[in-house]
């Protein structure tokens, strides 16, 4: 019993650290949500007072353009002929043409033009209609009202011998100015200076009203008064207020921005942005909610787990223990079978090169007399024999070759081999080679040898050196045959080495084969050509010499082969 209350006690300690860190992360959630809250608040205000201030601009540009066509319509010189024409003698018929003219080719939102005299509308384009202002109106911005109730805002300049008005449809430009909003939460309200109209949005219906028709059932009251508190005050006016629309219980959180004409540039209207608060908050708090839930299930079954892992790892601490030994032991069985790959490997190598140098010299036996007698029968075949001196010619030829391939097998073999070692000119050795090597420098081929050091000595055979440099060269020369290049061969120092590069500009050499580049009878070149023993020799001889051998390719662009050899002590003998 003792055992099970002391087995249950870390689950009970896990518990109540669970339940711990939900309270804690549900009171820091909640902390971190209304900081939230008044940076959105915050960010709210400050996205109204731009669009505000974004839409009286708008709406100061519009004017603007409207008041300068007018300008310019009634500057113009048939204009101010017709005008007077019509101020001399009455006739109106060719002012209301000229009017008619420019209000056909002029803006959609532009539905009539008036003459003003004395304060009366005394002409208009559209000779049937009838317009008129309210009492008390004065100034360049002015509405002004059609005998059917409809509301437009006529922009007005002086002319010649009158006052000239354009009539601005105040629900077409309102239309267009709420459109630029693309949410339907921020509604736009433009109050008209003397509180007389109001634009605005009820419900998704964009509406005109003077402020005589507007009640609660038809109108954000609260919102206007808010607008007229802003007139008054002359200052800008962020509020919030709670919005219930008729027939509809719920109570929305409404935030508000109205800028008082002191801090707007259209002249006329006090500009206001309204935005349901609540399309805002209350994502955020279902959001918040959902993380909570998400938090505590999230915390809870982490400590769950975290138990079931606590008890599982203690059942399954002496197999690991185990699994951890079996692994080092395969480990070493994986480096000893490796290491025993690998000598077997260099076993087979050295019973194949024992097994190539004695094939070599019993070859090399059979060929000497074959090549001999090839030569005594060319020297006793009368001179008439052409076809069958060319066959023992070609039997001669193919000894020869056969015995220059068993030659190199012999070079090959013989790796422990001791060289008699003297202290070379490099510079001296890589212009004989080439000198060697001219007759097999294909046309399109250019040399160029780049001495860095002037002259530098190593300790070295001439003649396993010179094989060594030779079998590079012509490696070079062949991979540039097609197409030519030129060859490189640079010459520097790096610390105690000597260093020889050999750069040519031919096809290069696979990546796939460079790994193997330096393996007996490996070749990349076409059957017939090659034997695959030349840079076989190349390591050969650099490795005797305690020196490294290096080759760096790219297909198309070329080869590199890097060799370092040590350089020679200063007492020891020049071989010039």
């Amino acid at each position: 019993m003792n055992r099970n209350g002391h087995n249950r006690r870390p689950f009970y300690l896990l518990l109540t650290a669970a339940v711990l860190l939900i309270v804690i992360s549900v009171i820091m959630l909640m902390r971190t949500f209304n900081h939230y809250n008044a940076l959105s608040l915050q960010r709210q205000d400050s996205q109204l007072e731009n669009m505000a201030q974004a839409t009286d601009a708008i709406m100061t540009r519009d004017l603007g353009s409207f008041r300068e066509e007018l300008c310019y319509v009634i500057g113009r010189r048939g204009f101010v002929n017709a005008e007077k024409q019509w101020h001399e003698n009455g006739s109106p018929d060719e002012l209301r043409s000229r009017m008619q003219e420019n209000l056909n080719t002029g803006n959609p939102l532009i539905h009539n033009m008036l003459v003003i005299q004395g304060g009366e509308i005394v002409l208009a384009s559209e000779e049937d209609s009838k317009y008129y202002f309210p009492d008390g109106m004065e100034g360049p911005l002015q509405p002004c009202f059609s005998g059917d109730g409809a509301m437009y805002l006529a922009l007005i300049e002086e002319g010649q011998h009158a006052r000239f008005a354009v009539l601005l449809s105040m629900d077409d430009w309102y239309e267009e100015l709420a459109q630029s909003y693309a949410s339907d939460d921020i509604q736009l309200m433009l109050l008209g200076s003397q509180n007389r109209i109001l634009l605005h949005t009820w419900r998704g219906q964009q509406c005109v009203n003077i402020m005589d028709e507007l009640t609660p059932t038809n109108c954000d009251m609260q919102a206007v008064r808010h607008m007229m508190i802003s007139r008054a005050s002359g200052q800008q006016l962020t509020a919030s207020y709670e919005l219930t629309y008729p027939g509809d219980d719920a109570v929305h959180e409404m935030r508000m921005t109205a800028l008082p004409l002191e801090k707007c540039t259209n002249g006329y209207f006090i500009v206001g942005l309204t935005s349901d608060y609540d399309e805002i908050i209350r994502p955020m708090y279902a959001a918040a909610w959902g993380l909570m839930l998400s938090g505590a299930l999230l915390v809870t079954g982490a400590v769950l787990m975290l138990l079931t892992v606590v008890l599982l790892a203690r059942q399954n601490r002496s197999r690991d223990m185990e699994l951890e030994r079996l692994i080092q032991r395969n480990a070493e069985t994986q480096k000893l079978l490796e290491k025993t790959t690998e000598l077997a490997h260099h076993q087979r190598l050295e019973t194949i090169g024992t097994l190539t140098a004695s094939i070599a010299h019993e070859f090399n036996n059979l060929l000497t007399p074959i090549m001999g007698y090839a030569i005594l029968t060319l020297e006793g075949l009368p001179e008439n024999c052409d076809d069958l001196a060319d066959n023992v010619t070609e039997i001669y030829e193919a000894s020869r070759k056969a015995k220059d391939t068993i030659s190199r097998l012999n070079a090959l073999s013989r790796k422990n081999e001791e060289a008699s070692l003297r202290r070379l000119s490099l510079s001296g050795i890589v212009q004989k080679t080439l000198q060697v090597a001219a007759p097999a420098q294909p046309p399109k081929v250019t040399t160029r040898v780049v001495n860095e050091v002037g002259d530098c000595h190593v300790s070295g055979n001439e003649t396993q050196l010179s094989q060594l440099l030779l079998n590079l060269i012509l490696n070079a020369y062949h991979a540039m045959e097609k197409d030519g290049g030129a060859l490189t061969l640079t010459l520097r120092t790096q610390g105690d080495r000597a260093v020889v590069q050999v750069r040519d500009e031919g096809v290069g050499i696979p990546p796939e084969a460079l790994p193997h580049i330096f393996d007996p009878f490996f070749t990349t070149k076409e059957s017939g050509r090659g034997t695959g023993l030349g840079l076989a020799i190349v390591r050969q001889v650099a490795e005797t010499h305690d020196g490294v051998i290096d080759v760096e390719s790219i297909p198309g662009q070329g080869s590199t082969f890097t060799l370092r050899l040590p350089l020679a002590n200063s007492e020891d003998t020049v071989d010039s």
